[in-house]
């Protein structure tokens, strides 16, 4: 069993549908990519909470995926 806590992310609430998917899918994306678990954790929780900024479970964003993989591999190991 693992036990985390972390702190909320200050977001501009749209929509909680979709929230708890996007946090799992960042999280098992990054399990796949053999990312630490804090990092792991931490850019679920960031995705997840982007996930708040729209409407609905999907975004109406086609390239927001993209965006993201892209930000996250310009990354160092360890950074957030």
């Amino acid at each position: 069993m693992c036990v985390a806590r972390g702190d909320g992310l200050p977001v501009a609430m749209v929509d909680t549908v979709g929230a708890g998917d996007a946090f799992v899918a960042a999280l098992l994306a990054g399990q796949a990519a053999h990312w630490p678990l804090a990092l792991r954790l931490a850019r679920a929780n960031q995705f997840g909470a982007a996930a708040c900024g729209w409407r609905g479970a999907v975004s109406p964003d086609p390239d927001l995926h993209a965006r993201w993989r892209a930000h996250w591999s310009r990354q160092v190991p360890g950074e957030v």
